[in-house]
């Protein structure tokens, strides 16, 4: 993996996405629910992947780890260091997940067995991925638990799940995760569970860890406000699509689709201003609409929107990484996030 690497420009990501499909097949329904993603992370990057349930999120990722189960048909290809994790066997599979990439969820209370000790499942861990001993693994465990900041570190090794609260068990999660020194990780929701403080807390540990062991991350929310304040990029998607691309600061300054725009709205402010939510709801997948996926949906449709899924291209004026899927991105970049803006 290090030749691999070193062969590599040092800008290049550290995971890209190429043209990511995955087709389910059920007794009722045949239906594709990622169409073409196409996204990277680089070296360190922080990039947020926002969107309501059902726009694809967490199974681009569950797809790149291998995790889908048997009735899931994947193409395209999962860049990792420039080797493809979708042409890996499972025995190889199994040694890019938790070493390479790591993933975290939201509800820790259900990732943890709470037949055994916290102590006990990060052991495990790391005897996985180091081959340690029980000794070593239990002093590394102990520096795990301290690295994310639960006190008492020695005697939470001992406790069970149901002893600690919600916000414990995500730090041992993230410990878990951090077993495995993974390069990039993956925090699908990690927060959602957790009241306003702890969400707060674990997100400053999140990017602390971050800034410290050089790790890249992917954070998953529908909640603009939480990727604006710990990412470098954002990547909306809607309906198995990547709908617009670009970095923090331009995405909410020059937000250049209606969906984002409606995400954008959607967020309370500090004046107390009433939120616009979006109306209707995410297609079902087996059931899109023609053309543009947004477009029932959107305020600024036009007739030619149904006629075609428009690309994602660069806004007039826009940075080249800023990418939009609509048809009237060019004037939708004209105005402020938070400006209604006249239909012509």
């Amino acid at each position: 993996m290090e030749d691999r690497v070193a062969a590599r420009p040092p800008d290049a990501p550290l995971i890209e996405i190429r043209n990511l499909a995955i087709h389910f097949r059920t007794r009722q329904h045949q239906f594709r629910a990622l169409s073409g993603v196409n996204l990277t992370v680089g070296r360190g990057e922080a990039v947020g992947l926002v969107g309501e349930s059902g726009s694809g999120k967490s199974i681009t990722w569950l797809a790149a780890l291998g995790l889908l189960g048997p009735r899931a048909r994947v193409s395209g290809e999962v860049l990792l260091d420039g080797r493809d994790l979708l042409g890996l066997d499972e025995t190889a599979i199994t040694g890019v997940r938790g070493r390479e990439i790591a993933m975290i969820f939201q509800d820790a209370s259900s990732s943890l067995n709470p037949l055994r000790t916290i102590g006990s499942q990060i052991r495990e861990s790391l005897r996985h991925h180091w081959g340690m001993d029980r000794n070593t693994a239990h002093a590394e465990a102990k520096r795990l638990l301290d690295r994310v900041q639960i006190p008492f570190a020695a005697q939470r090794l001992k406790d069970y799940p149901h002893q600690l609260s919600g916000g414990m068990n995500q730090r041992v999660m993230i410990a878990i995760a951090l077993a495995g020194r993974p390069r990039l990780l993956v925090a699908d929701e990690p927060t959602t569970a957790l009241d306003a403080t702890v969400q707060a807390q674990i997100l400053d540990l999140l990017d602390e860890l971050r800034r410290d062991t050089g790790m890249a991350l992917a954070l998953i929310s529908h909640d603009f406000g939480v990727v604006a304040e710990n990412c470098d990029r954002v990547v909306v998607l809607y309906a198995g699509r990547v709908m617009e691309n670009a970095q923090n600061s331009e995405i909410f300054i020059r937000p250049a689709h209606p969906y984002t725009r409606g995400l954008l709205a959607a967020i309370p402010d500090s004046a107390g201003e009433r939120t616009r939510p979006i109306r209707g709801s995410v297609p079902e997948p087996w059931s899109p609409p023609p053309g543009c996926v947004f477009e029932p949906r959107c305020d600024f449709a036009r007739p030619e929107c149904r006629a075609a899924q428009p690309p994602l291209a660069s806004p007039a004026g826009a940075t080249a990484m800023h990418r939009s899927a609509c048809l009237r991105r060019d004037e939708m970049a004209t105005a402020t996030a938070r400006q209604e803006m006249v239909a012509s």
